[in-house]
C-alpha cells in the first residue's frame, strides 16, 4: 500500500470513534448508584432528594427495613414537600405505608425538585434502612441527531473506501507499466533481407546479395531494386 492509503487509514482511525459516538443515542445518569444505609429515629424522618430532575426520568428505589419492622414511604414534588415540612396537608405522588421493603420505579411527570421521604411513626424504636436509589434518563433509540450521525459515518467510510481502492488500482497500474518499460527492445528483419552496413562502395546488392555487374550500375540485375542512399556493402554468405 502506498503512502496515500496509509494516510487514509490513520485518518479513519481518528474519525471512527467520533462517528460511532455521534451515531449512538446517549443516556444520562443522575446519581447512578446511591447507597442507602441510614437510621431513622423514633417519630423522625429521612429525606433523599434532587434539586433538578427532568420530566420522563425514572427513579428506581430498592430499599429494605433491616431493623425496626415497617416504615412509611412517600414521593413528593417540591410544593408538596414544602407543605408537609410546614405542617400542612400534602399530596404524595407515590405512597407506601407500613412496608418492610420498597422496590419500585417511578417516572417523573414534571421537571423540578423531587423528594423521597421515609417516616418512622413509632415512638419506641429506631428503624434501619438499607438499599439503593438510582435515577436514569429516558432512552431514545432513534433521535434525529443519531440518524444524522449514522448517515455521516456511512458517507465518510464510503469516501475513504473509494479513495483507498483508487490508490491501490493506480499502484498496480504503475507497477505493470514499470515491468513493460524494463523489457529490452527487439529488432526484427524482414525475410530474405539481411542486415547491411556502411562502406565506401557497393559491391553487392544490399537487398538480395547479387554481385553488381557494373560499378556504376543503378539497378540490381537480379531483383531490379535501385541502388540508392548511402554506400552499402553486404557481407552475405
Amino acid at each position: 500500500m502506498n503512502r496515500r492509503g496509509i494516510v487514509f487509514l490513520i485518518v479513519l482511525g481518528f474519525l471512527l470513534p467520533v462517528m460511532v459516538n455521534a451515531a449512538t443515542p446517549q443516556q444520562d445518569d443522575l446519581h447512578p448508584h446511591a447507597s442507602v444505609d441510614v437510621w431513622v429515629d423514633q417519630l423522625g424522618s429521612y429525606n433523599y432528594y434532587w434539586t433538578n430532575i427532568g420530566e420522563g426520568y425514572s427513579i428506581n428505589i430498592d430499599i429494605e427495613v433491616t431493623y425496626g419492622s415497617d416504615i412509611d414511604f412517600y414521593i413528593l414534588d417540591e410544593d408538596n414537600y414544602d407543605t408537609w415540612h410546614d405542617g400542612g396537608s400534602a399530596s404524595s405522588s407515590l405512597t407506601r405505608q407500613n412496608t418492610g421493603s420498597i422496590s419500585v420505579s417511578f417516572t417523573v411527570p414534571t421537571s423540578g425538585e423531587w423528594h423521597l421521604l421515609f417516616i418512622n411513626d413509632n415512638w419506641l424504636f429506631r428503624k434501619h434502612l438499607e438499599g439503593t436509589i438510582t435515577v436514569t434518563a429516558p432512552y431514545v433509540p432513534n433521535t434525529p441527531s443519531s440518524i444524522a450521525g449514522a448517515v455521516v459515518a456511512v458517507l465518510i467510510l464510503g469516501v475513504i473506501a473509494i479513495c483507498i481502492a483508487g490508490c491501490a488500482a493506480k499502484s498496480q497500474k504503475d507497477k505493470q507499466e514499470g515491468q513493460v518499460s524494463s523489457q529490452p527492445s527487439q529488432i526484427s528483419y524482414g525475410v530474405n533481407q539481411p542486415p547491411v552496413r556502411s562502406s565506401q562502395q557497393v559491391s553487392y546488392c544490399p537487398y538480395c546479395g547479387t554481385p553488381k555487374q557494373l560499378f556504376d550500375a543503378k539497378f540490381c540485375s537480379k531483383c531490379g531494386r535501385a541502388f540508392s542512399g548511402p554506400a552499402l556493402e553486404w557481407d552475405g554468405p
